[in-house]
């Protein structure tokens, strides 16, 4: 059965990297019958903590990305780490190396003054060598000379000679595992059978190619997802882009629509939106591209609205309550409730849930906040409006259509004249939503409250 696993390090939040990457892996492997299961890479001790597995958890949980087995803590795996190392010493495959740190930084500056990259001489692979005293090893595999071959999913195939690394390290002296070391030994516990994984985990791959072949374990297959640039085509930056889950939950964006976009940045797909469960149906790693792709953010929030389209009335306004509450601190009841349904297909028509909600509130509170665009439609020609209110305030709401066509021809008003004044002192926005619309969904003591609180200010 194919197994794969999105193994993040907790030492910070869920950006959009991993986040895609945890995407490709589960999507994979839904595609192919599959499992998709967690690892937690918690062995940095000084980096890990637990708000950033807390942090990783809830965007999991947020984009519906859920491990289909228990998750596995890599920090608790130590003693297997430990046992897998000795079983290679005893099999000839690393060995004890009791090198001092001071030999080991003399080493590196004569690399350096013969501009020469520093590569450990494995001196220690003769362990009938004198011991000195007071020097916790480390353990070290032992690496074959040659070139190391690897047919990536992704990249096609890979050459990696074999000056590009040496005896590396597998145990600290402090007889904690390396990350390199314990990847493999989990992933093969794990019986992981594909590694999907970033680009910038490709240096790593030789490393444990080498770690597999001395414990005899079978090899998994690679692919190396492309890496994620902005607009420009530089790498990801905190400082300029949203790169957590987090910050894009804030802009609100649904999760389907993150997971969506982040799809088709390295993976084609015939038109313009699909659903996840189309996804898994049609997709094949061999069709991943090899090269980075560039975040949009106009393309992620007409996404957005795509989903936003098909999502059903129902979840939508739970969701606009949600945020509702968030933003403005309003809780809704059924009346408020039974006024969104009434413009559901206005709201939309909005590219964010946090658009969403703005535009509910205007519909849900006695009173509005109008928009500068507002303020100056209504106090450019104070006649006209006081017309308009009056109008409002006297004639029949339940036959406002007839009525208010009435009223245009029998003051010679165009209703782009007229239009926009009544829709900012309703609803304080001078957007293209059908006056009867708002006439429909707004109770009539607003609507006569908001007329009112409009008069008093002409």
């Amino acid at each position: 059965m194919i197994r794969v696993r999105f193994a993040p390090s907790p030492t910070g939040m869920l950006h959009i990297g991993g986040a895609r990457t945890a995407l490709f892996n589960y999507i994979f492997a839904k595609s192919m019958g599959g499992k998709f299961v967690m690892r937690i890479e918690d062995t940095d001790k000084e980096r890990s903590t637990k708000a950033s597995v807390d942090a990783i958890l809830d965007g999991m949980k947020w984009l519906n990305l859920n491990p289909d087995e228990e998750i596995v803590y890599q920090s608790s795996r130590y003693a297997r780490h430990l046992e897998v190392a000795k079983s290679l010493i005893e099999s000839g495959n690393a060995y004890y190396a009791y090198d001092t740190k001071e030999e080991l930084d003399k080493q590196r500056e004569i690399a350096e003054s013969e501009k020469r990259s520093f590569r450990y001489s494995g001196k220690w692979r003769d362990q009938s060598l004198p011991k000195p005293d007071g020097v916790e090893p480390v353990i070290r595999i032992k690496v074959p000379q040659g070139e190391i071959k690897l047919n990536d999913m992704i990249k096609g195939e890979v050459t990696f000679t074999d000056e590009a690394f040496d005896d590396f390290i597998i145990v600290r002296s402090d007889g904690t595992p390396t990350y390199m070391f314990a990847v493999v030994v989990d992933d093969i516990d794990m019986k992981i059978t594909h590694v999907i994984r970033g680009d910038d985990h490709l240096s790593n791959t030789p490393k444990q190619m080498v770690i597999y072949n001395a414990i005899g374990a079978k090899m998994p297959e690679f692919g190396h997802l492309p890496l994620i640039h902005d607009e420009s085509g530089k790498k990801m930056s905190k400082r300029k882009n949203a790169v957590a889950v987090a910050d894009y939950a804030g802009l609100g964006i649904l999760p389907d629509a993150l997971k969506m976009y982040l799809l088709s940045l390295g993976w084609s797909y015939e038109g313009d939106f699909i659903t996840q469960d189309e996804a898994i149906s049609r997709f094949k790693i061999s069709d991943v591209g090899a090269s980075p792709s560039r975040f949009d953010m106009q393309k992620l929030y007409s996404v957005n609205l795509q989903h936003i389209k098909i999502t059903k009335d129902a979840d939508l306004i739970d969701l606009i309550c949600t945020q509702v509450e968030l933003q403005s601190q309003i809780k809704l009841g059924s009346n408020e409730i039974s006024i969104l349904e009434k413009i559901m297909p206005e709201l939309k028509k909005c590219n964010n849930l946090n658009e969403i909600a703005a535009n509910a509130v205007k519909y849900v509170t006695k009173d509005v906040n109008y928009s500068p665009e507002a303020l100056e439609f209504i106090q450019k020609d104070k006649i006209i409006t006081a017309k308009i209110i009056e109008f409002m305030q006297s004639t029949d709401l339940d036959n406002f259509k007839s009525k208010w066509d009435e009223f245009l021809v029998q003051n010679g008003f165009k209703f782009g004249q007229v239009g926009p004044i009544l829709r900012s002192i309703l609803i304080g926005i001078t957007s293209s939503t059908a006056l009867t619309a708002i006439i429909s969904a707004l109770p009539k003591e607003v609507i006569l409250h908001r007329l009112d609180a409009v008069k008093n200010t002409l």
